[in-house]
């Protein structure tokens, strides 16, 4: 081989492996920028929680910021004394309990801090449960908010009410879970 044409094809592998280093590093580059854009985002969505302290939809996270220390129990997690549970899917709540002590009917204003902010009742009714004869107290809602973070339930959430009496007076417990099916 001529020494002219030697040099020539150093030359050309030279040039290309340079142009596909530097290809390489501004794609590496590229990436490591999407991912901290990534980051950055789901920092700030985390940060702001669809209920006005944390309720259905938020995140765990935001759960343990409102609610103190979380008890993790094979059921789900608990908050507040056992007062508050929750159940997840992928770190989002999607059902939650909340006891409130009080013999009497509370209103669904007692339980706001765990309902999405753009919250819009559709159906309010009570019914009987053939189980053990208490009445329950149903509430059918929906949220925009809500419709973003679970899609396959189009927003739509339920609210379940029911008044236990016991020997210390009685409680509140209220089941807000995803769906339209109390």
């Amino acid at each position: 081989m001529d020494n002219g044409v030697k040099k020539f094809h150093q030359t050309f592998w030279f040039a290309l492996l340079a142009i596909l280093a530097v290809l390489f590093l501004l794609l590496s580059i590229s990436a490591i920028l999407n991912k901290n854009f990534v980051q950055k985002e789901i920092k700030t969505a985390s940060s702001t929680t669809i209920c006005p302290i944390a309720g259905i939809g938020d995140k765990v996270t935001d759960f343990e910021r409102a609610y103190g220390k979380m008890i993790d129990k094979d059921s789900g997690k608990s908050f507040n004394s056992n007062k508050i549970n929750i159940l997840l899917l992928n770190d989002i709540v999607y059902n939650l309990t909340v006891r409130i002590n009080s013999p009497k009917k509370l209103s669904i204003e007692h339980i706001t801090g765990f309902l999405p902010s753009d919250m819009k009742i559709i159906k309010e009714y009570s019914d009987v449960q053939d189980i053990d004869g208490k009445q329950r107290y149903i509430i059918m809602a929906e949220s925009e908010m809500l419709r973003a973070i679970f899609p396959n339930e189009q927003g739509k959430f339920v609210i379940v009410q029911r008044i236990y009496i016991n020997r210390g007076g009685g409680y509140n417990h209220f089941a807000i879970a995803v769906g339209n099916h109390p």
